[in-house]
């Protein structure tokens, strides 16, 4: 028996199934784009509304789990985003009540950029930490934590 959590964070895995593919056919400001993605926005923001914790999902290359239970395995397409996830080392992702759409939306060309482009850049963390996307956190990392770690890392070259 699915959890009331699965239930309703499978229709955000399907909506981010659709943003991911229009993202790859769409030039930026189309407006078949700006709709998808305003729906995905949309449900994620109402799915938190629901909930007092954050949205939390663990990754490997077969998928999307809460905790242990899978998620979305009926879908095709979602094994594909999560093996993209995978190869880009987004182990988890959570989002927290405070998302916003542009920080969505850096979230999500985060599988634009080619895995060792975004190795290059220093992964996943440090582009959301770099755009300004503090309520969205990959591998358990918060924005607060990653901003406290560069700042000892710096400190260490100095």
């Amino acid at each position: 028996m699915e959890t009331k959590t699965q239930q309703n964070t499978e229709p955000i895995l399907i909506e981010f199934l659709k943003t991911v593919k229009a993202i790859n056919l769409y030039p930026e400001g189309h407006p078949n784009l700006d709709a998808v993605f305003d729906k995905t926005f949309t449900e994620i923001k109402t799915l938190m509304l629901q909930f007092p914790d954050n949205i939390t999902w663990d990754i490997d290359m077969k998928g999307f789990y809460e905790g242990d239970v899978p998620i979305g395995r009926a879908y095709k397409g979602l094994e594909n985003i999560a093996k993209e996830f995978f190869i880009r080392r987004i182990k988890e992702v959570t989002f927290s009540k405070g998302l916003t759409p542009s920080e969505l939306k850096v979230f999500l060309n985060i599988l634009i950029i080619g895995a060792d482009e975004l190795k290059n850049l220093g992964g996943a963390e440090k582009v959301l930490y770099d755009k300004g996307a503090k309520s969205i956190w990959v591998n358990e990392i918060p924005y607060d934590e990653m901003a406290k770690r560069l700042k000892e890392l710096t400190e260490e070259k100095n």
